[in-house]
């Protein structure tokens, strides 16, 4: 069990390690099994939306859409990502929103 908690970790930035600090949350990198822990983790996110949006998941990527016909279609969209926003905060999970 202890590859799941009592993690820490530290970083290096130019040849500088920090302090060693825990890991509060995330799935492990570069593991073998990181990838299934990643999915079992992430794998009630798709019944967040409804059927008026779709989300697409693709490794680690996740992309929600829908058709916007008129107003009500936008409003379901929003109120979609809302769940989805609420979901990466009940399992504290950020979002790169940038991508």
């Amino acid at each position: 069990m202890e590859f799941l908690t009592n993690r820490q970790q530290k970083v290096k930035v130019n040849g500088t390690l920090s302090e060693w600090l825990k890991v509060l949350s995330g799935i492990p990198q570069s593991t073998v099994l990181g990838p299934l822990l990643f999915l079992i983790y992430i794998n009630d996110l798709p019944d967040v939306c409804d059927n008026f949006s779709k989300l697409f998941l693709f490794a680690d990527d996740a992309k929600i859409y829908s058709y916007i016909e008129n107003a009500y279609d936008s409003m379901c969209l929003r109120h979609n990502i809302n769940k989805l926003h609420q979901w990466t905060q009940n399992w504290e999970l950020a979002l790169n929103i940038d991508k």
